[in-house]
C-alpha cells in the first residue's frame, strides 16, 4: 500500500499517531490499509497491527490475518468491534509520551551507558517487572535494542525499545533507585534515537504515576487522547 496515502492521513493528528509515523518512516512496519478512512500497519517484529482510523474500520480490519491477537488501537469506538472479531479479551490503556526537542535532555551521573549484551539477559529476565518474556528480552537484546547503566562493571539499571518503536523496558535495579539512573537512562536512549533520525516516544500505562513524571521531568509531551494495546 502506498505510505504518501498513510502518512498523508496520520499526519492529521501527528501527536497522537506519531507512534505510526515512525514506524512507516523507520520501515519497521507494512502499511496493510491506507484511506482517507484510516491506516493500517503490520509490524514486523512484534507480530502486531497498529490501526487509526476514523470510519469503516470492518473494511480495514479485514485486512488482519484472521489469528491476529495483537492490535494498538488510537481511538476508542472500534475497541469493541477488534475484540469481537478477534475473539480478544485484554485491553491496556497508555499515554503517549513524545519528545518534540532538537536536543536530548541533559544528564549527570557518574556512569557508563552502553548495549546490553546476552551477558546480562538473566539479570533482565530476573527483574523487569512489565514483560515475563525471556524469549522477547532475549530478541530485543541480540537486536541492539536495549542499553544498560554500569558503575565499575556493576549493571545498576536498563532500559530498551519494544518492538514497535517506543521507549520502555526501564528498570533500575532496588539497590540503586533514587540516583537519577532512570533519568539518565531514558536521556540517552533519547539522544540515541535523535541521532538516528528517529521520534523518541514511549507508551505509558495510564495509571503508573511514577513514569508518567518521569516523562515530564523529560521534557516530554503527554498526549491527552490514549491509545489502547488489545490481546487475549
Amino acid at each position: 500500500m502506498d505510505k504518501k496515502t498513510a502518512l498523508k492521513y496520520l499526519n492529521k493528528n501527528r501527536m497522537l499517531n506519531i507512534d505510526m509515523i515512525d514506524s512507516v518512516e523507520s520501515n519497521e512496519s507494512e502499511v496493510i490499509y491506507a484511506g482517507d478512512n484510516g491506516v493500517l500497519l503490520y509490524v514486523y517484529a512484534g507480530d502486531s497491527y497498529l490501526i487509526s482510523a476514523d470510519y469503516d474500520v470492518e473494511k480495514i480490519l479485514v485486512c488482519a490475518k484472521p489469528d491476529a491477537d495483537v492490535f494498538l488501537a488510537h481511538q476508542d469506538f472500534y475497541i469493541p468491534l477488534i475484540k469481537e472479531q478477534f475473539g480478544l479479551k485484554s485491553e491496556m490503556r497508555c499515554y503517549t509520551a513524545v519528545y518534540t526537542k532538537p536536543n536530548p535532555p541533559e544528564y549527570k551521573i557518574d556512569c557508563e551507558i552502553r548495549q546490553l549484551t546476552l551477558d546480562y539477559l538473566d539479570i533482565v529476565a530476573a527483574t523487569y517487572s512489565h514483560v515475563n518474556n525471556r524469549e522477547y528480552l532475549e530478541r530485543r537484546i541480540k537486536d541492539n535494542y536495549m542499553f544498560g547503566a554500569f558503575s565499575g562493571g556493576e549493571l545498576m539499571g536498563y532500559i530498551g525499545i519494544h518492538d514497535e518503536g517506543a521507549m520502555g523496558m526501564l528498570e533500575v535495579l532496588p539497590e540503586h533507585r533514587r540516583k537519577g539512573i532512570g533519568y539518565a537512562l531514558e536521556a540517552y536512549l533519547i539522544g540515541d534515537l535523535l541521532k538516528k533520525g528517529r521520534v523518541p516516544y514511549a507508551h505509558i500505562i495510564e495509571d503508573n504515576f511514577a513514569s508518567l513524571s518521569l516523562q515530564k521531568k523529560l521534557g516530554m509531551d503527554i498526549i491527552e487522547d490514549k491509545v489502547t494495546w488489545i490481546f487475549k
